[in-house]
């Protein structure tokens, strides 16, 4: 399946193509430049993968939370895209996608974090499973604490409530993954340390190819019906109001 993929939900803007047994993975680092250069860096990875949008069998976009101007730049685009050649989006938060990204770990849970700013960050809670597609085992997020934003000590207290009901044994282990996850080591360590046998922290980005992946497992699998949108359907998911309504209501 010929699948594109754009993530710009923080600085760095992702642009990656699954074709003829090919992955096309390209970047831009700089959030400024977005708007100017996502579109070039669609053509260059399309040039690259030898086929043109038409071809393309499946979109997918991260639909935040994440940069503000950066997610409604990613969506406005897929949606450009979707209305023209007519096909579904598969469009999961971008805390499902950095959780989805392939460490070779075994973890029983994963926190999937993102900072931010002011000492507060983005965080959902999932269990990882794995189902039997022919020969192979692919994995599947089981949401168990939906995207969220908070400051760190309160997250923490949320993260700890939801896991107490869903791990009874010390005998599981927790991966935690994002890019403020080694700011933020020692205290998931010190919070829940009592509740898993191991911990693994992964200081991890957004990346487009875990947001193909992500898209292409859950379509073989038959669960990318959850995460199905069209042009007209796919919306943003911010989590926590813009910059400029917090400033109206006086909050930081």
């Amino acid at each position: 399946m010929n699948i594109l993929g754009i993530d710009t939900s923080t600085k760095k803007a992702n642009v990656c193509i699954e074709a003829n047994d090919k992955l096309i993975d390209k970047s831009i680092d700089n959030e400024i430049t977005h708007s100017e250069k996502l579109l070039p860096l669609v053509d260059g990875a399309l040039k690259e993968a030898g086929i043109t949008l038409k071809e393309i069998e499946y979109l997918a976009c991260s639909i935040g939370p994440g940069s503000f101007t950066g997610i409604r730049i990613g969506i406005a685009t897929i949606k450009a895209f979707a209305k023209v050649i007519e096909k579904p989006v598969f469009a999961p938060s971008s805390l499902d996608v950095i959780a989805y990204t392939d460490t070779k770990d075994t973890a029983s849970y994963v926190i999937s974090i993102m900072d931010a700013k002011n000492s507060r960050i983005y965080y959902s809670v999932y269990k990882q499973k794995y189902l039997k597609h022919y020969s192979k085992s692919l994995k599947i997020l089981e949401t168990i604490l939906v995207p969220s934003n908070d400051t760190i000590d309160v997250a923490l207290e949320k993260i700890n409530d939801v896991l107490i009901k869903g791990n009874s044994t010390s005998t599981t282990s927790l991966k935690v993954i994002g890019d403020c996850a080694f700011m933020y080591e020692d205290l998931f360590i010190n919070k829940l340390d009592y509740l898993f046998n191991d911990i693994i922290t992964y200081n991890e980005n957004i990346s487009g190819k875990a947001l193909i992946n992500m898209a292409e497992n859950y379509i073989k699998l038959g669960y990318d019906e959850k995460y199905k949108k069209d042009y007209l359907t796919l919306d943003a998911l911010y989590v926590r109001p813009s910059q400029a309504e917090r400033a109206k209501q006086n909050e930081l």
